[in-house]
Order: C-alpha cells, then structure tokens, then sequence
C-alpha cells in the first residue's frame, strides 16, 4: 500500500514563448493535456490530481469540478505566478517554479507526504512501478552526444553558467563552445518522491537552468541527484502516451474516445 500521495500535472497551455515548440497554439495544447488528464481520470486509481498552471490562459473552472464528479476524484487547479524568466531561461525554469509554488502555497500537498509527478500531457500505464521505491527518478544517456568547450562539471558554480549566459546571449558564441553536456541526464517527464526529499534536494534546482546552454531542467535534476549517496536510479524507460510540446509528434496515440472527448471539453474549457 503505498502512502498518500497526489498526482502533479503540469500544464501551460500559453506558453510564453514559441521557440523550438511544435506544439504551441492554445487550443491544441489544451486538447492534448485533457488527452493526458483524461487517460489519468479513467486508467488509474489515483484520488487526488493537481493541475499546476503557469500562463495566462483563461480557462472554465466549473468544467474540472463537473469531471472530478463524474470520476470520483479530487481535481485541484493551482494558477501560478508566470515568471518572465521563462523567456529568457527556458520552460523547464518554468516547471521548477510550478513545483516550488505549489509547495508553499497549495493545502493538499501539507496533507499528503508523497508526489508522483508527469508531464500534463502525457500518460504513463507504468506508474505503479514507481511507487514501489521511496524515490524513483529515471536516468539516460544524455541526447547530445558533442563535448563541449568546458567540462560539465564546472557549470555546476553559478559563476560559470551566469557569465557564459551572458557571454552567449552578447556575443553569440557557438553553442557547442559554450554548452553543458554531462554524460547522463534525468527523465523530468515522470517521477516519484516525498515532498521532504524534493525540498531538501530540488527545490531549488531549476536556478540553474540556462537552456541555451544545454542547462535544461534534466540536467540541472542531474546535477543535484547524482551527488546523493546510495541513491538509486531506474534505468529502463518508461511507456508512455500522449503528445510532445517540443516535437509535435505522439509518443503512443490515446484511444479514439479520450482524443473526441478532450476536443469537446476543449471548446468548453478555454475561455
């Protein structure tokens, strides 16, 4: 059995900016997360959801309470304070805020020790294998496979990434002069820890992220769980549904009535 936990969704369904995203028209994002809160809704036994929001989207609240009846469930949405950094850090400064918000501010978290984070518009049939661990974070070899100018262990001093940030964006230094690639990065897309564990170890993480610099908030994950001792890291990659922002593309497509119903709750959420 494991102990009360609550299943975080994070969502922008405006993102700030629509650099390097394939997805970025509103109504499409918002199909595409009610796909993912849709197949959570009806695939697993999860009793309390909470939506993170970070834009400016306007959305009918009443419609999530009318979905929360209908399931059974608890559905909490928490609007974030969007942060103008996003633009110039990247989305994943934008993730870590959420998270850093929602723990100070949203009541539930208080009550409940445990959270199984995912990605908004994504499903994963493989969720319950996490809760079998008191942490479980996955870990991969890092997608960009050329060295950079200085070793990836210098970016962890703030000094260093906040003047190369500066230097790249002044004097549009190469990227690969200037980038940061460890060997291994962190699958931020799912995850499962206690709320002590993500304040003590990555509260504070998504500082760092600078993702012009390759300092993407897998790799800032990385940077701060792989000085943990003993810690184990689950290295089989999980299944998952749903669509990707970055690329556009389904990772596995949901059934034919998740993707009708999202479309017409779509039409009703976003204002």
């Amino acid at each position: 059995m494991p102990p009360p936990f609550t299943l975080i969704l994070t969502w922008t369904l405006q993102p700030q900016t629509k650099e390097n995203l394939a997805l970025s028209d509103p109504f499409q994002r918002t199909i595409a997360h009610l796909e993912g809160l849709l197949a959570w809704l009806q695939e697993a036994d999860i009793s309390h959801i909470l939506i993170l929001k970070n834009c400016s989207a306007k959305i009918q609240q009443e419609s999530f309470s009318k979905l929360a009846a209908e399931y059974n469930k608890e559905i909490h949405l928490f609007q974030c304070s969007p942060s103008n950094k996003v633009k110039f850090y990247g989305k994943g400064y934008g993730e870590g805020e959420m998270l850093a918000q929602a723990i100070e501010k949203v009541q539930l978290l208080s009550s409940r020790p445990f959270i199984l984070k995912c990605t908004g518009k994504l499903f994963s049939p493989s969720w319950k294998s996490l809760l079998h661990n008191s942490t479980s974070f996955w870990i991969t070899p890092n997608p960009n496979q050329k060295n950079g100018l200085l070793p990836y262990k210098a970016f962890r001093l703030p000094f260093v990434y906040c003047s190369l940030d500066i230097l790249r964006r002044r004097l549009h230094i190469p990227w690969n002069f200037v980038a940061c690639i460890p060997p291994e990065i962190i699958d931020t897309r799912m995850y499962w820890c206690s709320l002590s564990f993500y304040k003590k170890n990555l509260l504070r993480s998504y500082f760092m992220v600078r993702e012009s610099l390759g300092l993407n908030l897998e790799v800032a994950f990385y940077f701060h769980l792989i000085q943990i001792k003993n810690l184990n890291f689950l290295k089989s990659e999980p299944v998952f549904f749903g669509r990707s922002g970055t690329f556009g593309n389904y990772a596995a497509p949901f059934s034919e009535q998740i993707q009708s119903r999202a479309k017409t709750l779509a039409k009703e959420i976003l204002l």
